[in-house]
């Protein structure tokens, strides 16, 4: 079928790349032979993609409308999202595949994850930052500080009042 509406009935999945979608009942339109767009019914309708960094994350809700042309999963009636960095849950969710930005509506919650991040490798800890020799004190240069003359002669400050 190059152009018009597909019903899809029982146990409905639809797999593109590392996104895969199930649900129990959907509508695909297709215009010119390109799939364009897909709604998805069930109790509940899931998804799951695998991440470029190798991490997963995962959404349902009652009902997904999949925008193959943006690549934007808007998820209607309890709608949740989970990743690696926590979770999001509200009446509409807006997820952006490529981008990964989520917008929601409807008492929108979210729970971060404390010490998680989105390598797929957690047990390697990030390097330390090196100073720039810029923002070493240049000990040669007049504007270093330097202790006053007598500094040497007097005991901490702390000594000297207690």
């Amino acid at each position: 079928m190059r152009t018009g509406l597909q019903t899809l009935l029982g146990n409905v999945r639809i797999v593109q790349g590392d996104l895969r979608v199930e649900a129990d009942e959907g509508r695909a339109y297709r215009t010119d032979g390109d799939l364009e767009r897909v709604e998805l019914f069930g109790n509940p309708t899931t998804w799951r993609m695998v991440m470029e960094d190798g991490s997963v994350t995962t959404g349902q809700s009652e009902q997904i409308n999949y925008d193959l042309q943006t690549g934007q999963i808007t998820m209607i009636g309890d709608a949740r999202i989970e990743d690696a960095q926590g979770s999001f849950s509200g009446a509409n969710l807006t997820y952006n595949l490529g981008s990964e930005r989520i917008e929601g509506t409807g008492g929108v919650e979210l729970v971060l994850e404390p010490g998680q991040r989105r390598e797929s490798d957690e047990s390697e800890p990030a390097p330390e930052p090196e100073p720039s020799p810029d923002d070493a004190p240049d000990e040669s240069s007049d504007n270093a500080p330097r202790p006053p003359d007598d500094a040497a002669d007097e005991p901490p400050a702390a000594d000297r009042n207690g």
